[in-house]
């Protein structure tokens, strides 16, 4: 967490590349190729994003994990 002026409080689940390998094997999120140009990440509990860029499309899938949990 981040914390900026006036006592708000910023989730930045990664800042680095290398911090988002841990983050995509911890939580088993697959990174597959999806046609010629885009990638596609995928959990098994059925959320999918599809990008130009895999590591962005895994931590896009992450984040939407982490809104599913209670």
């Amino acid at each position: 967490y981040e914390f900026y002026p006036n006592n708000f409080v910023c989730m930045m689940p990664v800042q680095r590349v290398e911090d988002s390998y841990h983050l995509i094997q911890k939580h088993r999120i697959a990174i597959i190729p999806h046609g010629k140009t885009q990638w596609m990440a995928y959990h098994e509990s059925g959320v999918s994003v599809t990008d130009r860029k895999p590591i962005r499309a895994a931590m896009i899938a992450y984040l939407m994990l982490q809104e599913c949990q209670p």
